[in-house]
């Protein structure tokens, strides 16, 4: 379908490119002065004058061009001169007439004969032919494998659809192992260009042997079907897997602490000293002398304090305050009696946290067994937050009830399934591919609830310049694009805006 425009086209002075006439068999009806055409049926270039068709034409000069672009004969009196032929032709208004005679055509008779422009000034006819030489019955020899070749010395041809017999095909053997080295074999036979080489039959039997420990690690997850890892080591790293047994011990080892005042949420500036084995272990002020603070908060003197985030983890546990410290004093913490040993710090032990101003209210666990104090980690992660929930930025919490917030005339509703954009005020876009080398016609499927749509279409390739086709708003859920050629496979892209 063509472009409708319902005003002046005005290309400020800039050329057109690769422009077309109109192809019609006959003249348009109810043309306006100016009006253009090609006529199809006598391959010529029309104007309206505001009376009549007039033909760019001048009927009373010489046409001229390949002989194979001759315009349709209907205009007696007409020259045409055909460039590769050299020939001049006439319009006797239904057919052309060649001017000049036709010369004969001479038989060939030998092959190798050097080509001549020749003399005559007679014409031969377009479609002539120089007759060859008869070919012979002579039986092709037979070729063999890596046989040179020969230009030969015979004098006459052989026909065309000869053919040289070839040594006959042998048979391919199965191959029955794995491993067999390569041979390139002395047989004389030619195997088949598709032959296949059989291979042993290749089912779980075969692979029987195979150790999982010799296969290439997986690149992605791994499912057992619901089946069971039987016969597993217990876990020894952070990243093992464990047994059953192995979390179940852990689940009875569960050792509750008693609560800690406050917890650390950073590396403290102390230095350590493990007293004997642990017992009596200190962490002392290493900076400027001032009362003992931690997460928001001044704990008094003997609180418990949870230490949890030192760089050398070594350091880590559960200290009570024993020197709360002042300007001129360092403040002292000192192990907990309940959690100085390795017995009492085996893994699964948990404590709770009181106050501060970030981790009131929450649960700690250890997760690491301590067989050395002062020399293996001690690892704490929270398992509970009870209490410790706040509402940001976007989230109102009202009690225990968190809502969504949104800014009015934002582009966002929010409603029992969640946020979405408010389509009265968003800009919603959809975009895909178009082309595939046959269709003229594509629907375009974008969802986006309206005929109120705005769309582009642009090339798919550098330097990706939008392109100019039919548009039709089809319903609230498509348009349909039109093209006057087929677009190749993916030649262009769409883009829809609502």
């Amino acid at each position: 379908m063509s472009r409708k425009f319902l005003v002046g086209i005005d290309l400020n002075k800039n050329e057109l490119s690769n422009a077309v006439i109109q192809n019609l068999a006959s003249a348009p009806s109810s043309p306006v002065a100016g009006q253009i055409y090609f006529n199809t049926g006598d391959g010529e270039l029309y104007y309206y004058d505001g009376t009549t068709w007039v033909s760019v034409l001048n009927e009373s000069e010489v046409i001229s061009g390949l002989y194979a672009n001759i315009p349709a004969a209907g205009t007696a009196g007409r020259l045409f001169f055909a460039t590769d032929q050299q020939i001049m032709y006439f319009d006797t208004g239904s057919a052309w007439l060649q001017v000049s005679n036709f010369g004969a055509v001479t038989s060939q008779t030998t092959y190798g004969a050097s080509s001549g422009s020749g003399s005559a000034t007679t014409y031969s006819r377009s479609d002539h032919t120089h007759g060859t030489p008869s070919l012979t019955n002579t039986t092709p020899t037979a070729l063999a494998i890596g046989g040179a070749g020969a230009v030969g010395t015979g004098t006459a041809p052989a026909r065309d659809d000869h053919a040289h017999a070839m040594p006959s095909f042998g048979n391919v053997t199965t191959e029955t192992t794995f491993g067999g080295s390569s041979a390139n074999g002395t047989a004389t036979s030619v195997a088949r260009s598709d032959h296949a080489h059989g291979t042993p039959v290749h089912d779980n039997t075969a692979h029987s042997a195979i150790n999982l420990s010799a296969l290439a690690v997986p690149l992605t997850d791994i499912s057992l079907n619901n089946y069971k890892i039987t016969n597993l080591a217990d876990p020894t790293l952070a990243q093992d897997a464990a047994t059953k047994k192995y979390v179940d011990d852990v689940a009875q080892g569960l050792n509750i602490h008693a609560a800690s005042y406050a917890a650390t949420t950073a590396n403290l500036n102390a230095t350590y000293s493990n007293g004997t084995s642990g017992v009596g272990a200190t962490l002392t002020n290493a900076g400027t002398n001032a009362a003992f603070s931690v997460d928001g908060v001044s704990p008094a003197l003997n609180a418990r304090i949870l230490v949890k985030n030192q760089t050398a983890q070594a350091q880590n546990g559960i200290y009570v305050l024993t020197t709360v410290g002042d300007g001129s004093t360092p403040w002292v913490l000192t192990r907990a009696t309940d959690f100085d040993t390795a017995v009492e710090i085996a893994g699964g032990d948990f404590t709770f946290v009181d106050a501060g101003s970030t981790l009131a209210n929450t649960g700690w666990v250890n997760v690491d067994e301590v067989t050395t104090v002062g020399t293996d980690p001690i690892v704490f992660q929270q398992f509970s937050g009870a209490g410790t929930y706040t509402a940001s930025d976007g989230v109102l919490l009202t009690g225990t009830n968190f809502t969504g917030v949104v800014v009015a005339s934002g582009g966002l509703s929010v409603g029992a399934s969640g946020f979405e954009l408010d389509t009265t005020i968003a800009v919603r876009k959809y975009a895909a591919n178009v082309g595939d080398g046959t269709n003229t016609s594509y629907t375009i499927s974008h969802n986006l609830n309206t005929k109120d749509v705005i769309v582009s279409v642009y090339d798919n390739s550098s330097p990706y310049a939008e392109v100019i086709c039919d548009v039709q708003h089809t319903s609230t859920t498509a348009i349909t694009l039109l093209f006057s050629v087929a677009p190749t496979s993916n030649q262009y892209r769409v883009v829809v805006h609502a």
